[in-house]
């Protein structure tokens, strides 16, 4: 049975799953885009399927997954009309980047191999990183961590064209 993925290419989640289908090779998957912009997400039909109405939300069959990311709920990156980033939101990116970069000991998060985890969380870093860029000199093992997910096969089709989508919508907030 084929898979169905529910997805705005923009989410960093969605991005993670993505990166998961091309590393894995599924190629039996239908996407479905969901623009939460335009309340897609709070019709009915998607509500029945998942009432915290959330994406990515992946269905096989009758069996439905969802999961939600939350970067700062309570401390958004912009708020509604803002055009600039609030400082504390800014804080948090800077303490991330700290605590990762520090916790780097190799090419990858957990050892010499690519794993889920650096998928997983290549999504959610790069998107910050266009928020706040990363300073290779102040996080030299990040940003080289970064270099090398960038150089994936799975990172160049499941999460840069989601990638520059963030970042155009990003950017109209800003203007």
């Amino acid at each position: 049975m084929v898979l169905t993925l529910y997805k705005l290419d923009a989410s960093p989640p969605v991005r993670s799953v993505l990166m998961v289908i091309e590393a894995a090779n599924i190629t039996d998957v239908q996407y479905v885009n969901i623009n939460v912009l335009k309340g897609d997400h709070l019709t009915n039909e998607y509500l029945k399927m998942n009432p915290q109405h959330t994406i990515p939300m992946l269905k096989d069959g009758d069996f439905t997954v969802w999961d939600r990311f939350v970067t700062t709920a309570n401390d958004p990156v912009v708020y509604q009309g803002e055009n600039f980033y609030r400082s504390s939101a800014l804080l948090k990116i800077k303490t991330a980047y700290e605590f990762t970069d520090k916790f780097l000991t190799g090419k990858w998060l957990v050892g010499d191999e690519i794993t889920l985890a650096d998928i997983c969380c290549v999504a959610n870093i790069s998107s910050l990183n266009e928020i706040l860029p990363i300073d290779a000199e102040l996080y030299p093992n990040l940003a080289q961590w970064l270099e090398n997910c960038k150089e994936q096969e799975f990172y160049k089709k499941g999460n840069k064209p989601g990638l520059e989508e963030f970042s155009a919508l990003l950017q109209s907030r800003l203007a």
